[in-house]
């Protein structure tokens, strides 16, 4: 009884993570969707890539649609 217990909660856990893995999947695509990348999406291939300049005293960092830091 408590073998099959625990193989009903390690399935569970199995199929919730499966679960949160997929909604996390649907709400970048959906994120994705939402941004503007040009007229005919000329600058989608630069979401996700990350840009850095390095001047003399400071870092600069370029994430085209996420965030710019120095």
């Amino acid at each position: 009884m408590v073998a099959e217990a625990s193989k009903a909660r390690s399935d569970f856990d199995e199929a919730d993570r499966a679960l949160r893995d997929v909604q996390r999947e649907i709400r970048q695509i959906q994120e994705s969707l939402e941004k503007d990348y040009g007229d005919e999406e000329e600058f989608a291939p630069l979401d996700g890539e990350c840009f850095e300049y390095a001047d003399f005293e400071y870092i600069y960092k370029l994430c085209p649609f996420d965030q710019v830091r120095i």
